[in-house]
């Protein structure tokens, strides 16, 4: 359906002539074709509305405000690429655009507003149908020519590692206009999609640091003092002058407020054109098997955090009939901030700034959703009360310039510069080989695509042709910050495909609270391509942690983290006040902190040795229940969810202080006597309902055994709740670090 509606109206008096344009589109779907430049269904469609008055001598037109308003409801785009095996559909609830464009003004404002909308891929083109169920401006201009800005709310992509290569390859055909450029005849099918990239022989060495690169407000720069050490235990002054200190009122610029990290300094050029995208929510959901090809078994039942407000439209994230639900995981980017700014190239010489990017994201997050783990967030943010969190600190925060060699030989130099934030990893076996195996597969279905030159020489402006076989040389990067990282890992099966030693201890090894260090990176000697910028990277830091942390790491080998604590107990004892004496002399002081941290440090870690003895005990009852019971012992949440034990385990929430645990230990012990008498009388019942008394007294009889070790499971557990609430108490981050590791009762998905 498509109705219009046309509004003309003429003031002379104002010297104002006003267009209105409404249109309204509903329940269409368009085909869209690829097609040369200025030809497009949308182009043609701007031109018929761009109306231009024919110029008259001696008349002045009068200043013309255009207002168009479109309104498109339940409509979808069906693409349909040429060159690639895939079938393609955009579908929107709800699309609104509006504009108010003036004549002679520098800028016009486009407006658009996208509800409810999804991108569906399908490798059914042998298939007639697919079900899816199943402006110009002065040369003294201080404002970009083009400037594009975006915002959402949340974007969810569902994707396994087969069905996200084919995402990124269909934007990469998107991106090189794949439709009008067939690719070139090769005997060898894996040549159709791609080649290989050429590494330069002789690339562009560097040459310094970048256009005094960024300033100092834009690349949040750690300046550091280095001290002179005290010697044999005595204090040493450094003098840092001789002359009086004369103090110099507003030496330093006045703060501007929250700054802007999108914005350039201010000494670069006005950009061409800018792209902004701000505070954009991305969550990834990461599902194993394939979307594509041959089903791989029966379909496992959704999990829970699959679920929807909506569950008519749940078919929208059902996938392909090889998905598998079972086995997922999740990322997520909260408030995700990009910008890329593209820069004029001056006549005269000199090293001059081509483009910049920025990401940013104040939030990352790994959740654990496999239906074999017990962990639930993966990978987060690490804050303490000792370690808190910065106000408007990002957790990522990347920065990219491409500049122009002096010498004007060879393509653009990039100087890379990455942030990062303390982590925490919660590593289940099982997690880590998912991810490996995901990531694994998609780099290995992702073609890079690459039109002929001629071609692309044709469709793309403003860029050095010769660099496109090439790879992007870094002439610098840096790791501008040391990231902490606290690791627990929990194995849980011997995997000999990964060699006999290496197996064995993937499978055995228990991580509490490991700490290990990323330190600050900085090369100026030059990489070619990002792979060699990891490649670097990573031996870095592993080189470093070989050397360095293996102390930090092996404490916490199962129970050693909590021995540890107990040794830095009682050095601590002993040395703050040795440290504080010479420090100013206060011995009192010092003596109150070493026995506040020999209290904490102490308690804390005898009350997790014995907290891991009593659950070691309860396990070991569980185990001799399980076995003595007469009957498959029920777990209560598959009683009250309807689901196997085994399908989603959750532990209970962790008291939050003594009081709580006291509270929780009465609960358990009366609860536990009261299901001890239930599971009796409900045992007698049945049998003297199938075979008079004899049968109640045998059914009584053969649960003598359990219930005999029933009592050492409900102690156990009450003990192991007192003591927990006592840890808690004493170390509040405990509680939190346990509600965010486990998936428990309270634990929100």
């Amino acid at each position: 359906m498509l109705s219009t509606a046309i509004k003309i109206t003429l003031d002379l008096q104002r010297n104002v002539k006003e267009f209105l344009v409404a249109l309204r589109l509903q329940g269409a779907t368009m085909r869209h074709y690829m097609t040369q430049t200025n030809q497009s269904w949308h182009e043609q469609l701007v031109d018929f509305l761009d109306v231009i008055d024919d110029p008259i001598l001696g008349y002045t037109a009068p200043a013309v405000i255009t207002v168009l308003h479109t309104h498109l409801v339940t409509c979808a785009v069906d693409y349909r690429p040429l060159y690639l095996p895939l079938r393609v559909l955009f579908t929107a609830e709800s699309f609104s655009l509006s504009s108010n464009i003036i004549v002679d003004t520098a800028t016009f404002h486009l407006r658009f507003i996208l509800d409810d909308s999804a991108l569906y891929l399908s490798d059914k083109c042998e298939t007639d149908t697919v079900d899816l169920k199943r402006g110009k401006t002065p040369d003294t201009h201080s404002q970009p020519l083009f400037e594009l800005r975006c915002s959402n709310n949340v974007v969810h992509l569902h994707t396994c590692a087969d069905s996200c290569a084919a995402l990124v390859n269909f934007l990469q055909y998107l991106v090189s206009q794949g439709d009008l450029h067939p690719p070139p005849r090769h005997t060898s099918p894996t040549e159709i999609a791609g080649q290989k990239l050429p590494v330069r022989s002789s690339p562009s060495m560097p040459r310094g640091s970048p256009v005094s690169h960024e300033s100092s407000s834009d690349f949040h720069k750690s300046p550091t003092l280095d001290l002179l050490q005290p010697r044999d235990g005595e204090p040493v002054v450094t003098v840092l002058s001789q002359k009086p200190i004369r103090v110099k009122d507003s030496h330093f610029s006045r703060p501007r407020g929250s700054s802007d990290l999108l914005r350039a300094p201010s000494r670069f050029p006005v950009p061409q054109s800018r792209v902004v995208l701000r505070e954009i929510s991305v969550v990834w959901h990461l599902y194993g098997g394939k979307d594509f090809g041959v089903s791989a078994g029966v379909r496992g039942s959704p999990s829970r955090s699959a679920t929807s407000s909506r569950p008519q439209n749940s078919w929208r994230w059902a996938g392909g009939s090889g998905r598998q639900h079972t086995l997922l995981m999740e990322i997520q980017l909260t408030k995700v901030s990009f910008q890329h700014e593209t820069y004029p190239v001056a006549v005269a010489g000199g090293e001059q700034p081509l483009s910049r990017q920025v990401f940013i994201v104040q939030e990352l997050e790994v959740r654990d959703r496999l239906a074999s783990s017990q962990i639930n967030k993966f990978l987060y943010l690490y804050t303490s009360e000792s370690m808190p969190r910065r106000a408007h600190s990002n957790m990522l925060t990347m920065k990219a310039l491409q500049v122009c060699p002096e010498s004007g030989l060879g393509g653009p130099e990039c100087c890379l510069r990455v942030s990062l934030l303390p982590l925490r990893l919660n590593i289940d076996q099982d997690a880590l080989f998912f991810l490996k195996d995901f990531f694994t597969n998609l780099a290995s279905s992702v073609n890079p695509y690459l039109p002929n030159i001629v071609n692309l020489r044709a469709g793309l402006q403003g860029f050095d042709y010769e660099m496109i076989p090439s790879w992007v040389l870094f002439r610098e990067f840096r790791f501008t910050s040391e990231v902490p990282i606290w690791l627990d890992y929990h194995g849980k099966h011997v995997v000999i495909e990964q060699g006999t030693f290496a197996g064995i201890l993937i499978g055995l090894a228990q991580l509490n609270c490991s700490e290990l260090k990323l330190k600050r990176l900085c090369c100026r000697h030059g990489l070619l391509g990002v792979d060699k910028v990891i490649q670097y990277a990573v031996t870095e830091w592993l080189t470093d942690i070989r050397k360095n942390q293996l102390p930090g790491i092996l404490g916490g080998v199962g129970p050693m983290h909590s021995v540890v604590q107990l040794f830095h107990g009682v050095r601590d004892l002993f040395w703050l006040p040795i440290e504080q004496y010479r420090k100013d002399g206060r011995i009192i002081r010092g003596l109150q902190r070493g026995a506040a941290s020999f209290g904490t440090s102490t308690a804390s870690a005898a009350l997790e040795l014995s907290n891991r003895l009593v659950q070691a005990i309860q396990a070991t009852a569980e185990t001799v229940y399980d076995i003595l019971s007469p009957t498959p012992p029920l777990n209560r949440y598959a009683i009250t969810e309807g689901r196997a034990p085994s399908s989603r385990p959750r532990r209970a929430a962790q008291p939050a202080d003594l009081r709580e645990g006291v509270a929780k230990a009465y609960d358990t012990v009366r609860e536990g006597v009261i299901d001890t008498a239930q599971t009796l009388c409900d045992v007698a019942s049945r049998g003297h309902e199938q075979k008079g008394l004899p049968g109640a007294v045998g059914g009584v009889l053969r649960q003598i055994p359990p219930t005999v070790v029933r009592p050492l499971i409900v102690a156990s557990e009450a003990t192991s709740n007192l003591l927990g609430g006592m840890r808690n108490q004493i170390k509040p981050d405990a509680r939190k670090e346990d509600f965010l590791k486990w998936r428990t009762e309270d634990s929100q998905e």
